[in-house]
């Protein structure tokens, strides 16, 4: 497996790390940060980044336990607004 390297994509006040390749050349390195650099708005460090999407919609804990508790039916009206707003609808 590659060693990583950390790269900083954001501004003093706020940080956007990501990682890169540690063994890349250092010519390749800096065009792939200028490349990141130019795309990071594309990039999502937290739910604030990801326009229209409210931080209960997505979850990073087990779905499995979620389906327990709520016996699957929440998920179909998520995935249908998280689909409509990925086609840019309201």
């Amino acid at each position: 497996m590659s060693q990583l390297e950390e790269v900083d994509l954001g501004t003093e006040n706020k940080q956007r790390p990501v990682n890169v390749v540690k063994e890349m050349p250092k010519d390749e390195k800096k065009a792939m940060k200028e490349l990141l650099m130019y795309f990071r708005d594309v990039f999502a460090w937290s739910y604030e980044d990801i326009g229209g999407v409210r931080s209960p919609t997505i979850s990073t804990s087990n779905s499995s336990q979620h389906e327990r508790q709520t016996g699957g039916t929440t998920a179909l009206p998520y995935e249908s607004e998280l689909c409509r707003k990925s086609k840019g609808g309201n």
